[in-house]
């Protein structure tokens, strides 16, 4: 009976570091009251001690994989696709501390193997030690398990499948290890297969987090090509009609109408494209068509489509000068340079009250400058801050470390920031 409890206590404690586990890499509070919180790790340790106590092998593994999707879907409120995902992570990641636990018991301790299996395996000082190095091990790969979790992939149902059949695989490699290391060192082949397939869903993961990361480009890219395509065709039908009403006041002037009348015609086709909404692309008319402009153009309209205020001011003085004679090294640096600052500052803004953006390119001693304004609040300049020296986070974490390398490695360009009660300036200097 005692032994029982010393297995509860010790799958309890495991259950508290599960959570631990959770709420790093889901970065998210938990959805349930501390007493539901309580009691659902209760009656889930219970589960897993009976589960050990009386299954074996494979199923074993199986049922505790699905006690551990309930409790992460219920504790976080999350989708099936995703609990699944976070639980394959949770047991695979599970396996590191456990053979280095082992490993360190068996070849530095020198303890006798019997005694392992049948005293210490299971024990509450065990699950001790367990749930410590399951806690370290997490927190060293958190920022890489974050973007695995947090990517479109968790919901991949081939994925999915893979890794379910890769976890089954795994966890019968694993229990023949265990089985066989009781009774003899013959276990490297079984070592050696659990890390080839760990290694294979791991490269099967990260393409498919770059196909993910392609797809994402190419359909913002099909984006901005339909948005300029309608702009177009409006152009089209602005000229259009443009040459039919001349050709109208032509003919009013041909009829020898009163001056006042034709003045009156005037007036109000003139109040009414007034009204008519301006094409935008065409207030970077002095940027180089280098996929600058269309960039600027890009994030103005996402930025609009977030109902945040823009305002743009490009010089006609910045026409031919010195940001037209960048290489193709530089055009594609100032390109992610300004995507960073802009994503940054249009996620920045959505999150304050007045909600401004504005964009402004200017010469200035044979410089150009680009300057980006922002409104924010300052518990998102905190966060950034913040975020700016840990380089993690969300919202205005995005890229500044490639930003800040980007930068740091360049002759062509320099940053300046500056910070008022109500603005976030970043200024872009591209040296002459």
């Amino acid at each position: 009976m005692l032994q029982i409890i010393s297995v509860w206590i010790g799958i309890f404690i495991m259950g508290i570091c599960e959570i631990i586990f959770a709420k790093i890499i889901l970065q998210e509070k938990i959805k349930i009251s501390k007493i539901e919180l309580i009691a659902i790790l209760i009656i889930s340790s219970i589960a897993y001690t009976l589960n050990n106590l009386y299954l074996y092998g494979t199923i074993k593994t199986l049922l505790v994989c699905l006690i551990h999707v309930l409790v992460f879907k219920y504790i976080f409120k999350i989708n099936w696709s995703k609990s699944i995902f976070l639980t394959i992570i949770y047991v695979l990641l599970l396996l590191i501390p456990e053979i280095i636990e082992l490993f360190i018991i068996t070849e530095v301790l020198h303890i006798e193997r019997d005694f392992l299996y049948n005293n210490y395996a299971g024990s509450l000082l065990s699950n001790i030690f367990m749930c410590i190095g399951f806690v370290l091990t997490t927190f060293v790969l958190r920022k890489l398990l974050r973007k695995v979790i947090n990517t479109k992939i968790s919901s991949n149902k081939k994925i999915i499948i893979l890794s379910i059949l890769t976890l089954i695989c795994i966890g019968l490699f694993f229990y023949t290890l265990i089985k066989e290391f009781r009774f003899s060192n013959n276990i490297i082949i079984y070592l050696v297969s659990i890390i080839v397939l760990i290694f294979v869903l791991s490269s099967l993961v990260r393409q498919t987090i770059v196909n993910y990361k392609l797809t994402s480009e190419y359909d913002k890219l099909l984006e901005f090509m339909t948005t300029y395509e309608n702009e177009i065709e409006k152009q089209r039908i602005l000229r259009h009609e443009t040459k039919n009403e001349f050709i109208t006041i032509k003919g009013k002037i041909q009829d020898k109408e009163k001056g006042k009348e034709i003045i009156d015609y005037i007036d109000e086709i003139l109040k009414e494209k007034i009204e008519v909404k301006q094409e935008e692309y065409a207030k970077f008319g002095y940027l180089p068509p280098n996929g600058i402009k269309g960039l600027c153009y890009l994030k103005t309209q996402q930025a609009q489509e977030k109902k945040i205020n823009t305002s743009i001011n490009i010089s006609k003085r910045i026409k031919n000068s010195n940001i037209y004679k960048l290489n193709i090294k530089e055009q594609r640096n100032l390109g992610k340079i300004l995507g960073i600052i802009l994503d940054n500052a249009i996620e920045a803004s959505k999150e304050s009250k007045e909600k401004l953006l504005g964009i402004e390119a200017y010469l200035i001693k044979d410089n150009c400058q680009i300057i980006i304004s922002n409104s924010y609040s300052k518990e998102e300049l905190n966060k950034y801050n913040k975020n700016k020296k840990s380089s993690k986070g969300k919202n205005r974490g995005h890229g500044l470390l490639l930003l800040k390398f980007i930068i740091n490695n360049s002759n062509t360009f320099e940053l300046e920031t500056n910070i008022t009660d109500k603005l976030y300036t970043q200024k872009i200097i591209i040296k002459n």
